[in-house]
């Protein structure tokens, strides 16, 4: 183990009280926190710089003006291809700017047995996600059903 010599102290905040003693106030030199952001893509409400004030969610206070242009645009876009070229610009700044230290993100893993058919997770944004399409999942492949 090795020393850069900086002292550093570490306080553990339940949960239950991060909102109001930690969040609200921007009370914090460095914060480990975890987010889940979802299937939706919108970063703003993560790097906006109109959202480094509680209740906003640019916890790292971060501001860039390009970067603000760029998620407002991708915002307001419905080209999908534009997005995607929007998002790739931003990561190149969040990439350069280093306003955060991105630790994990999780990957969820489905083992499943060649017989249960129907099973096509192709996104899993959120740990509910697995199950989104279980009322297709079947295993009997004989026999039909008459809905007359």
């Amino acid at each position: 183990m090795w020393s850069i010599g900086a002292k550093t102290n570490l306080k553990f905040i339940p949960s239950k009280d991060i909102s109001r003693e930690v969040l609200k106030v921007r009370s914090y030199d460095i914060l480990l926190y975890g987010e889940i952001i979802g299937s939706d893509p919108d970063q703003y409400p993560f790097w906006h710089s109109s959202q480094v004030d509680f209740p906003g969610l640019n916890l790292a206070r971060y501001q860039n003006d390009d970067v603000d242009e760029i998620l407002v645009n991708a915002r307001e876009s419905s080209d999908d291809n534009k997005v995607v070229e929007f998002y790739k610009k931003f990561q190149d700044l969040i990439l350069e700017d280093r306003p955060a230290i991105f630790l994990y993100m999780p990957t969820y893993t489905y083992a499943t047995v060649d017989k249960v058919k129907g099973f096509d997770v192709t996104r899993i944004s959120n740990p509910a996600d697995r199950f989104a399409d279980v009322t297709t999942w079947y295993i009997k492949t004989e026999g039909k059903w008459d809905l007359k």
